[in-house]
């Protein structure tokens, strides 16, 4: 693999040297010293808001991989390319008692970072300006690290990565992404137009870029097609017209690419952040009339085969969102589909940690009383394309769980306690009927990690 492993098709600039890498570093450096990213307000707190919360949490990789919880307590995490600091902060209130050590090439964004963090009252968080590969200076090794919306700006993504394992315990695990070259092949001739009408240049002020990027867009007829794909309403003020338009170093990949730095890096793919959004057979209309090539193909596909296949079918994310760790370190875990009763017997089971919240077990109170469907993506809707309403059966196991974690033996006969009767025939539930349906509300509930399960 060449020292600068990068795409091959959608990168802005070129590289030939360590002199246009060094220059492309500082271009970056300086977009960020003159907007600190994301411009979020000092004021914002991230709240109970679990779906911000989940995906900094830094449990969720090892449980996708180990299926065992961790105690956030006590955990070093690196928040890799912090910006203005809203990560780091969201980090430091989705794990408790851990300890949120930020980075970043842009001193300006540190210094708004460290104002954000006091203002907040934080103290188990510290920041240092620095860039991505030198984070092996700071002499120190994490169980976690969040590189997010940082990876794809490195001017040696490989590098950047190699530098994060370098610092990662054995048992560790790293959240990153990239941009995804398919999803924003418009964006990229939008950077590439730009760039040809001197516009990602110095010579011209911030404000004026901006401003001359609204006066074109504004004179094209709307049925132009860079403007009909990249010209939404969401996208028109300044910060994302930085990040669509005018971003430095900003480089897109496939999921062969990304299979190609992990290799590189000596990491191993441990699951897509959503991996709910990334099933080929929701793309099929009706699963019974699938094309018998296609289900031959889907049998027999690596992970990496499966998720490209997806990409190329649906571009629909538009980053490449993944958890990876050490080669070697996690062991295959049994699906939960192929449990039987024993490893049932002996499993505990909980709540995810950022469900357990007043307003939800509110939520489930409300749904059992009313016996009523809860839509349980509004509390926790990142893992998920869809939206999932649970039934009051599966509400009340929740709200069990919203106590306290249960023993699935415990969880089954507290069911037959509260249901002791069929209420469709009107005979009475046995004990396996009764453990059945637990384990039909747990393994469901499980795969979109509302609930955690664990067993010897």
């Amino acid at each position: 693999m060449a020292t600068n492993s990068r795409p091959s098709d959608a990168n802005i600039d070129v590289y030939n040297s360590e002199k246009d890498v060094k220059q492309d570093a500082d271009r970056v450096r300086v977009h960020f010293d003159r907007a600190p990213y994301p411009d979020t307000p000092i004021s914002y707190a991230p709240g109970k808001n679990s779906n911000v919360l989940f995906v900094h949490s830094a449990i969720n990789a090892t449980y996708r991989r180990d299926r065992q919880v961790i105690d956030p307590a006590g955990l070093m995490i690196l928040d890799a390319g912090c910006g203005s600091g809203v990560t780091s902060q969201v980090l430091a209130v989705a794990n408790p008692g851990a300890r949120v050590v930020g980075v970043d090439i842009s001193p300006a964004s540190i210094e708004v970072a460290k104002q954000r963090l006091a203002h907040h009252g934080f103290s188990n968080v510290e920041f240092h300006a620095m860039p991505l590969e030198d984070v092996p200076q700071l002499g120190l090794e994490f169980d976690y690290i969040n590189c997010d919306e940082t990876l794809y700006l490195v001017p040696d993504p490989l590098a950047g990565l190699q530098a994060m394992r370098s610092v990662l315990k054995p048992k560790g695990t790293i959240r990153a992404n990239l941009h995804n070259k398919y999803q924003r092949q418009y964006h990229y001739r939008g950077q590439r137009l730009f760039k040809l009408l001197g516009l990602r240049n110095d010579q011209v002020s911030q404000e004026n870029k901006i401003a001359m990027i609204r006066d074109l867009m504004a004179a094209l007829n709307n049925e132009v097609d860079l403007k009909r794909s990249t010209w939404l309403n969401s996208a028109k003020t300044d910060e994302t017209i930085l990040a669509n338009y005018l971003l430095q170093g900003d480089k897109g990949f496939n999921v062969l690419d990304l299979f190609e730095l992990l290799a590189g890096a000596e990491l191993e793919l441990i699951d897509m952040v959503n991996w709910q959004s990334w099933q080929v057979l929701d793309l099929i209309q009706n699963q019974t009339q699938m094309p018998e090539y296609l289900e031959m193909v889907l049998s027999m596909a690596t992970q990496e085969q499966y998720l490209h296949l997806f990409e190329l079918l649906n571009p629909i994310h538009r980053t490449l969102d993944f958890w990876c760790g050490h080669v070697g370190v996690g062991q295959e875990q049994e699906p939960i589909a192929a449990w039987d009763q024993a490893t049932w017997l002996n499993a505990r089971a909980r709540l995810h940690p950022h469900l357990k919240t007043s307003a939800f077990g509110q939520a489930l109170a409300n749904a059992i009383a009313a016996t009523m469907p809860l839509n349980i993506t509004q509390f926790l809707g990142v893992t998920t394309p869809e939206t999932i309403e649970i039934l009051p059966n599966s509400a009340v196991c929740l709200q069990w769980l919203w106590q306290e974690p249960r023993s699935v033996a415990d969880l089954a006969q507290t069911w037959l306690k509260v249901k002791p009767y069929n209420w469709v025939t009107g005979t009475a539930t046995t004990e396996v009927e009764a453990f059945n349906q637990v384990v039909q509300v747990l393994a469901e509930m499980e795969s979109f990690m509302f609930v955690l399960l664990e067993s010897d």
